[in-house]
């Protein structure tokens, strides 16, 4: 009988034993399902903060911003005597960004700075004067072409450079070509070649003013920038030279044109 009993003890035993791990197992299973569950949320988040984390850095760029309140007084951006500007209460703006060159660099910067400026960035144009380094010979080919056809011939894309008007200054020293020009904000890019070649680029900007009553019939840089000044402009030069490894685009004009750059 006692045998009995002890087969019978032995068989409750090992039942129990087995529910038991069979509990034990459904709990670790459980709890390794949570945990998985938990972990994969973890990973998830973490992947959605590293993405946006990633988009923050695409979008944000870090420009460092200068400001003077009269050009003629001595500031941290330039000197701007070489400009010979005679105007008073011109105050400048200008924004650095760094590790860019003056291409890119430039029509990042200008690009933005128009953003700032103008409420409808659809109907935002340029108005250039630019000015080609060197003289020129004095000869009929020179002569022919002017500024924006010896630019076309050194292979420069100017179709959508618009109201082309060219300027010949005769010196001892052979001919100065500039030129002025309209372009839309949209085709900012197509000055991108003539920016990294050319350093005496200036471009305007005209805030809260009907441009198509605008008259740009001008032969000299100085008469241009009164004028866009007179029309409630803001005028852009880039500092600095060709081949520097930084950008930094100067906006100049009144204070109240200009302010919201700051």
């Amino acid at each position: 009988m006692w045998i009995k009993e002890e087969i019978l003890n032995r068989e409750k035993f090992m039942s129990l034993m087995y529910l038991n791990l069979e509990a034990v197992l459904r709990q670790f299973k459980s709890g390794m399902m949570q945990t998985g569950i938990f972990l994969v949320k973890v990973i998830y988040r973490t992947e959605a903060h590293i993405s946006m984390i990633k988009r923050a850095t695409i979008m944000t760029i870090d420009y460092i911003v200068r400001a003077a309140a009269d050009i003629h007084q001595s500031n941290e951006i330039a000197n701007f005597n070489s400009l010979g500007i005679a105007e008073k209460n011109i105050s400048a703006v200008s924004w650095e960004l760094r590790k860019h060159g003056r291409g890119d660099g430039a029509i990042n910067l200008l690009g933005r700075m128009a953003e700032k400026l103008c409420a409808d960035h659809n109907m935002v144009n340029f108005f250039v004067f630019l000015q080609l380094s060197g003289y020129q010979p004095d000869n009929r080919i020179i002569r022919y072409k002017k500024t924006w056809g010896l630019l076309k011939a050194r292979g420069y894309d100017i179709e959508n450079l618009l109201d082309k008007f060219d300027v010949i200054t005769d010196t001892d020293s052979g001919l100065i070509l500039s030129g002025f020009c309209r372009l839309s904000l949209s085709h900012l890019n197509d000055l991108k070649p003539l920016i990294k070649s050319e350093k005496n680029i200036f471009l305007g900007l005209l805030v809260d003013t009907d441009k198509e009553n605008v008259d740009f019939n001008v032969t000299t840089r100085s008469d241009w920038m009164k004028l866009v000044w007179l029309n409630n402009g803001v005028v852009f030069y880039l500092l600095g030279e060709l081949d520097e490894p930084d950008c930094e685009v100067v906006a100049l004009g009144e204070y109240k044109h200009i302010s919201a750059l700051i």
